[in-house]
């Protein structure tokens, strides 16, 4: 129940999306599949939002999103997808690591630099104990899947989540996708 108290029902989600990583060791068809599930949930939750009680909804939604469209979780959930899908077709390693910054690095970083961070980052509302601690655990995580390269990853991925604003769960796992394959395409060449 203390856990409860440091990490917010919605960030317990966000990084319960690391899950999709380990599925996928077993099946990426199987993790495909309960993401497509996921956002179709999802779909359904957002054509019926105004017909539910807002309290019932509040753990997963934001004030500004029961309003409008929840477009943040839609990329998060697009995002996961789309590089299970890339990973049946290229670095399935690296796929499975940007998952991780995505979900863990980002969830992390929100809850511990809620909890714990003092300094600002120049030019963001984000701090320097959210970037550091995202960093450290998505690159612990990551590490076996893509060894030292993860850092690269991570970095890249931390940084985005820093000052990509809104679209962020868009912009993380690119950029920490796009990194770790150009480094990994050099190293090969």
């Amino acid at each position: 129940m203390e856990a409860f108290h440091i990490i917010e029902p919605r960030k317990l989600v966000h990084i319960s999306g690391t899950a999709f990583v380990f599925i996928a060791l077993y099946s990426a068809y199987i993790s495909i599949a309960l993401i497509s599930l996921g956002l179709a949930v999802f779909i359904a939750l957002e054509l019926a939002k105004r017909y539910v009680k807002k309290e019932y909804l509040s753990i997963l939604y934001r004030d500004g999103e029961m309003k409008g469209c929840a477009f943040e979780p839609f990329l998060y959930l697009v995002s996961i997808a789309g590089l299970l899908v890339i990973s049946l077709y290229y670095a399935p390693e690296v796929c499975y690591a940007s998952i991780i910054v995505l979900t863990l690095g980002d969830g992390v970083a929100s809850t511990m630099g809620k909890k714990f961070g003092r300094r600002k980052l120049p030019y963001t509302k984000k701090t320097l104990a959210g970037t550091v601690s995202g960093i450290i655990v998505s690159s612990a995580v990551g590490y076996f899947f893509v060894g030292p390269l993860i850092f690269i990853g991570s970095i890249a991925g931390m940084i985005t989540e820093a000052y990509a604003g809104k679209l962020e769960n868009l912009w993380i796992p690119v950029a920490a996708f796009l990194s770790m394959a150009l480094i990994k395409a050099l190293w090969a060449s």
